[in-house]
């Protein structure tokens, strides 16, 4: 957990001091655009024994972009994350199917700057931290709910269409580790994982 949480913050560190210095500069340029974004996509956790659990699942994040400079931006995200899953799938002689419920409420705070693309498109890279709500339910027995924060870094590729319409997609590595409480019961989750989606953004 140590160890995850000195990446996450070496990642968010090296990111932002790697931003082009007038992303910060000039905020409020009228000519940028605020937006609102829904995304719809998939979160794949990277440590085995949650693969093995409850997998890759369904996740959707609604997020409003805020420009400032000539190319940054700030967004603010809330996104849900649910999956089934065999938290028995170790005894061979039990099966219980898909007993588990596992779900994340992640709230987002980014930072982005933009240098690539062109007058239709526009890539954005960028990094922040994660508040992380999470719940785990067993058929049969208490939930287990944790808090937590997490950081990520993030690529977001825009395709601008007529109007205030625009295709935006986006790739996420994010860092988190949880403790999740029942009682007096304690365990750990490794949030940490990759998730991919894309949606539709309304400029305004």
């Amino acid at each position: 957990m140590i160890l995850s949480r000195r990446i996450m913050l070496a990642t968010v560190l090296l990111v932002f001091a790697a931003m082009p210095a007038n992303a910060l500069a000039g905020f409020g340029d009228a000519s940028r655009r605020p937006q609102i974004s829904l995304l719809i996509g998939a979160f794949s956790p990277f440590e085995n024994e949650v693969q093995r659990i409850y997998g890759t699942g369904p996740q959707g994040q609604l997020q409003l972009g805020m420009p400032f400079g000539k190319l940054g931006r700030v967004t603010l995200g809330a996104g849900y994350f649910r999956q089934a899953g065999d938290p028995y799938y170790r005894a061979d002689d039990f099966d219980a199917g898909n007993a588990g419920r596992f779900e994340v409420v992640p709230f987002s705070l980014r930072v982005e700057t933009s240098s690539l693309g062109g007058r239709n498109t526009k890539v954005f890279i960028g990094a922040g931290l994660d508040g992380v709500w999470v719940r785990e339910n067993i058929k049969g027995l208490p939930n287990s709910t944790g808090a937590t924060i997490g950081a990520h870094v993030s690529v977001h590729p825009e395709f601008y269409l007529n109007g205030p319409f625009a295709i935006v997609t986006e790739g996420r590595l994010q860092f988190a580790d949880v403790t999740l409480k029942s009682g007096r019961n304690r365990y750990d989750f490794d949030l940490t994982g990759v998730s991919l989606m894309a949606g539709v953004a309304y400029r305004f």
